[in-house]
């Protein structure tokens, strides 16, 4: 999806300064494929500024057509040298039936917003009705929740994922399988409406598969970075994984990259998954077995 965004025009005198600030209305201009049949989606867009034209994020939201306050987040991520705003980064909800714009006002309150908690031992993470727990020293979310009755809580007979701290994995040239570790664990953007977690790790495989006087930590096959991306009002996780290469590529490359995620499910479940690439509702189900 891309998002075309106009910036604001050049006055010079105060005045007119004054009088622009008051009446900014810039459209945020959506384009969705059309082959795309969802009506609600995440967007997530720049807005440039001139040097001195705002000054404090507070002052902007987002505005529909018929000028109704949208929640959403807008983020400061570059400033002119007098402290002015220059980039702004807006993040909402955005229904593909409507038109919006940036306005000045103040943002309204939400009741879907993202939860974030942080400790010593890792991450929980609620959105969506979904709740996420990362723990330091995995390689991935360690449980993943789903608030199935409703009740803002989650039982342990909510669980849908568990024990999932080793799910990304790489299997090299030698046939050896590493697993991702993390080494870092951070919330890099902390938002209401758009919260990114990273994770930063090492891809190591199990001492067993190799020659047992290797470190008791494996060979390392490669490092990885990932962010997940968590939307509020969406049970959904956005995963960008960076793999970066460490070794010697004369000796070592990759014959499979995934993730394995351990569900818990009981019964008969069944996945759908996308076989058309040009066709995004096109789907098969398969029985997922555990």
């Amino acid at each position: 999806m891309t998002l075309a965004c106009m910036g604001l025009g050049g006055w010079t005198e105060a005045s007119a300064q004054d009088k622009m600030q008051n009446d900014l209305r810039i459209p945020i201009l959506l384009n969705k494929p059309a082959s795309l049949a969802t009506r609600t989606w995440p967007v997530t867009t720049g807005v440039p500024f001139k040097k001195g034209e705002f000054r404090d994020v507070a002052d902007l939201t987002v505005v529909d057509q018929a000028g109704k306050p949208i929640p959403c987040q807008i983020v400061k991520t570059a400033a002119w040298e007098d402290g002015s705003l220059r980039w702004t980064l807006v993040d909402f909800n955005a229904q593909f039936d409507q038109k919006y714009f940036l306005t000045k006002s103040a943002a309204p309150e939400a009741k879907d917003d993202i939860k974030i908690k942080e400790s010593p031992e890792g991450i929980t993470l609620e959105a969506g009705g979904a709740q996420y727990v990362f723990r330091k020293g995995d390689g991935c979310f360690d449980a993943l929740s789903m608030d199935l009755n409703g009740d803002g809580k989650f039982e342990p007979d909510e669980a849908i994922v568990s024990g999932a701290g080793g799910a990304f994995y790489v299997v090299d040239s030698q046939g050896r399988r590493g697993v991702l570790k993390g080494n870092k664990l951070e919330v890099e953007l902390n938002g209401k409406r758009h919260t990114v977690v990273r994770l930063e790790g090492e891809y190591r495989d199990h001492p067993s598969q190799g020659d047992p006087a290797r470190d008791e930590k494996g060979a390392r096959n490669a490092v990885a970075v990932i962010y997940f991306h968590f939307y509020a009002g969406s049970s959904q996780v956005r995963i960008s994984h960076k793999l970066i290469v460490t070794e010697n590529t004369n000796e070592l490359w990759f014959r499979d990259i995934g993730l394995n995620l351990p569900l818990k499910m009981d019964g008969a479940t069944k996945a759908s998954f996308n076989n058309d690439h040009d066709k995004p509702q096109s789907v098969f189900k398969s029985e997922i077995r555990n």
